[in-house]
């Protein structure tokens, strides 16, 4: 939703920041309307949102899987950075600026010890 109304609108926002983000309906940072370097992600490594592939594509993975040729379509696939609602904004080439998370699931970003927390508060402070 934030991507879109950055994409559509334009947002008074200084950054925009997203972590264990499903995709933010765009396919490029320069889409969000946002200055240069003003687009941050993280997304954890055990996060369960790196699997949340385009509805296609589920469904074209379901069919293949239980053929010799599912696994070999999975590693060749050029859409792997794909997620649900579009472009991964964590993935190098979707141009923002990541910030580093700690292995604490989809719901471990605001954790104590998550170096993403402390990556999200120096990007509030302007630092």
């Amino acid at each position: 939703m934030v991507g879109a109304a950055a994409r559509d609108h334009g947002l008074s926002a200084d950054a925009l920041v997203f972590v264990g983000s499903p995709g933010v309906g765009v396919d490029h940072a320069t889409e969000l309307r946002m200055r240069a370097g003003e687009v941050w992600s993280s997304t954890a490594p055990d996060d369960v949102i790196r699997l949340a592939r385009p509805p296609d594509e589920l469904a074209r993975r379901a069919l293949l899987a239980g053929t010799p040729l599912g696994p070999a379509l999975a590693v060749l696939d050029p859409h792997a950075e794909r997620l649900w609602f579009g472009a991964d904004p964590s993935a190098p080439g979707f141009g923002g600026r990541r910030f580093p998370s700690a292995p604490h699931g989809h719901t471990g970003y605001w954790d104590p010890d998550n170096p993403a927390l402390d990556g999200m508060a120096r990007i509030v402070l302007g630092r």
